[in-house]
């Protein structure tokens, strides 16, 4: 079983080597995409826990088999989404 830090780690890695370009074809960003989201869910956990307050929209989530998140302007941490783009990178 892999911990949670060498998932950190592989998720960090996979993060700084995905490169996508303006000037990559669609075929190639598709690739691109797939491939992340494969590795990605690789390292998705067998459970997930959420602990939500009790209301309406919660139920709602739960009878969709929705997640739910706050939007990234509500976090509590400006850099939980936080982007990094190279534009040296993005120009042919």
């Amino acid at each position: 079983m892999e911990t949670e830090k060498t998932s950190r780690e592989r998720f960090k890695k996979i993060l700084e080597t995905i490169v996508i370009r303006n000037y990559d074809n669609l075929e190639t960003k598709q690739e691109k995409i797939k491939n992340f989201c494969t590795q990605v869910q690789e390292l998705k956990p067998q459970r997930l826990f959420r602990y939500r307050e009790f209301k309406d929209s919660t139920f709602d989530a739960l009878e969709k088999n929705l997640i739910t998140s706050s939007k990234p302007k509500m976090f509590n941490d400006p850099f939980d989404s936080l982007l990094y783009v190279d534009k040296n990178a993005s120009v042919p």
